[in-house]
């Protein structure tokens, strides 16, 4: 990728419109085995009832449950959304290049290995960062559990979800960072099991190198995509809540998650 260039400070807001609500999904890295990191983000889609193209890419195998793969990224159709990267650290970069030459808006990367095993790996993060930036891509990870929205259907994720049956329009969102840490714990299911306060987007940070959240949440509220924010942990300093215009979290620790109504 290159010597690493000075991050600019602001995510291309079309490129994060794109990854949090995508028409169009890749999966790279895709499995048939529906509990892998592979596998189990074309189970949620399928679960969620996502209603756009979903490609998978892998280059071992010939279809998934039905569903024609492609064997590299190369052979995605310009344009695709977000693509979810469920490979080995080693191939991000070259995947990360492929997918900006291919138009793809923004990537979730699964894969682990960078800043929390050491200075090499924080190193080889900040040039992920870098180089997502420089092509206009929104990066979430690496290291992390991904992305699910609620409100579009959108589970970019190989975690543990069920689609919200809920129909109110506004809501919470929450960005966690780690890719260890699962924020629905801090979280309180209503009656039939689903995350009833949860409307639009939970968000896993991981390393987490595309920066600005404050900007993120203002940004996605100015345009109506979101009430309230609440940061899950220590880490994630700086998110606004209470509202656009409400004061900004300060570094106190984690807090509870508001019950849901």
């Amino acid at each position: 990728m290159g010597a690493e260039p000075a991050p600019p400070s602001r995510v291309d807001p079309v490129a994060l419109g794109r990854l949090l609500r995508p028409r169009s999904v890749a999966v790279v890295g895709a499995s048939d085995v529906t509990t892998s990191v592979g596998g189990a983000p074309l189970v949620l889609l399928e679960r969620f009832g996502f209603a756009g193209e979903v490609y998978p890419v892998s280059p071992s195998r010939d279809a998934i449950n039905g569903r024609a793969c492609l064997h590299s990224i190369d052979e995605l159709p310009h344009g695709v959304d977000a693509a979810i990267l469920a490979i080995p650290r080693a191939a991000v970069p070259g995947a990360l290049e492929a997918l900006s030459r291919r138009g793809v808006g923004g990537a979730v990367v699964f894969s682990s290995g960078y800043a929390e095993t050491g200075p090499e790996g924080a190193a080889d993060q900040r040039a992920l960062a870098a180089f997502a930036r420089e092509r206009g891509l929104a990066l979430a990870g690496p290291n992390c559990l991904g992305l699910v929205n609620f409100v579009e259907r959108v589970p970019l994720t190989f975690g543990d979800a069920s689609p919200n049956r809920r129909t109110r329009p506004r809501g919470l969102a929450i960005l966690a960072q780690s890719g260890r840490d699962d924020p629905r714990a801090h979280l309180r299911r209503d009656g039939q099991g689903r995350h009833g306060h949860l409307r639009r987007v939970h968000r896993q940070r991981g390393g987490d190198r595309d920066r600005g959240l404050s900007r993120r949440l203002r940004r996605r509220r100015r345009h109506g995509s979101g009430g309230d924010a609440r940061r899950a942990d220590s880490p994630t300093r700086g998110v606004p809540r209470g509202g656009a215009a409400g004061p900004r979290a300060r570094g106190r620790g984690p807090r509870r998650a508001p019950r849901a109504r």
